[in-house]
Formats: C-alpha cells, structure tokens, sequence
C-alpha cells in the first residue's frame, strides 16, 4: 500500500511542479517515480495501469502545449516513461518525432529502433484485437522507416547500416524491402 500511495502522491506532486514551471524539478520527481515503479514496484495492475495513463497523459499533453517549440525537457520525459514501460510503442514514435523536430537525430533514431521492437512484439503477440493490431502495424513501419530516416539524415555509415540491418531483419518483406537492400549494395 505505501508504495502505491508513494506512486500516487509523487505523480501529481511532478504535475504540480510542472505546472508552476519547474520542469527540471518535476523531471528529477519523475525519475524518483521510475524507480519506485521498477523497484519495490507498483503492486496491482489495475492501478498500475491508472498510474501509467497519468503519467501518460501528462506527457501528451505537455506535448500539446508545446506544439511550436518543443523543450529538451519534453524529450528527457519521453525518454524516461519508455525506460519505464518499454511496451508503449505508441509513445516511442511520439518520443522520437519530439526528438527529430528538436533535431536530436541521434536520440530519434534511438527511439524510432525502440518503439519499432516495441511494436514488432506486440503485433507477434498471441492476444491482439485488430484495432490495436492495425495501430501497432503503422507504428512499426513508420518507427522503421523514422530510424532510416535519421541515420541517413546523419550520415553516419554505421548508423545507417544498423538501421537498414534493423529493417530488414524484423520486416524482410515490407514495403522498403527494395530501397533498403539497395542502400546495403551502395
């Protein structure tokens, strides 16, 4: 019970701290909430899943409030709920295209190959209702494509390689399948 009721008060104190402009004081909350979560951890997963949509919710809408100019801060918040919930592959494409925008090519490719497996395991998984599995298909390709897109962005050859290699070993069959093997033969 204390480590939810820890949780709890820990999530609204980091919105608070957001909301009255601290954001480095309610990113350093939010790292201590990550912690807690993965160590006692969480408890039931009915309220896990409560305290997860929060945190959520805060991020996206944090997002939304800065759609014309995008904070590191904003970055380092997605960067911390996916260490946290590693399955959300929907917030690893957010993540990233924060990143890209702010031009932290790096961090995006980072996060396009993450929320990619994301998705990759969660469109192998046994259990999946087709809307989700429709979402999951788009989010996939489109993190793929995203990581081809900044390591080609950054030149970088190893990068580059590291991503098609990606592409091509959880989708052999996609609809880049040519490009990609073509860019390997560059």
């Amino acid at each position: 019970t204390k480590d939810k009721t820890t949780l709890d008060a820990q999530i609204k104190l980091m919105k608070l701290k957001r909301d009255i402009g601290d954001v480095k004081g309610s990113l350093a909350i939010f790292e201590h909430v990550r912690q807690v979560w993965q160590k006692p951890g969480c408890g039931e997963k009915e309220k896990c899943d409560e305290l997860q949509a929060q945190i959520r919710n805060w991020i996206t809408n944090w997002n939304r409030e800065e759609k014309k100019f995008q904070t590191p801060e904003l970055t380092q918040a997605y960067v911390i709920y996916t260490n946290t919930f590693p399955e959300d592959e929907e917030m690893f494409l957010w993540g990233a295209d924060v990143a890209k925008q702010r031009k932290q090519f790096r961090q995006a490719a980072d996060l396009y190959h993450r929320g990619a497996d994301a998705a990759h395991a969660k469109l192998n998984a046994r259990k999946i209702e087709p809307e989700a599995k429709k979402s999951a298909a788009l989010i996939f390709e489109g993190s793929l494509i995203g990581e081809i897109d900044m390591a080609e962005t950054l030149k970088d050859y190893e990068l580059r390689i590291r991503a098609y290699n990606h592409y091509l070993a959880l989708n052999p069959k996609g609809s880049k399948n040519f490009e990609v093997r073509y860019q390997i033969a560059q």
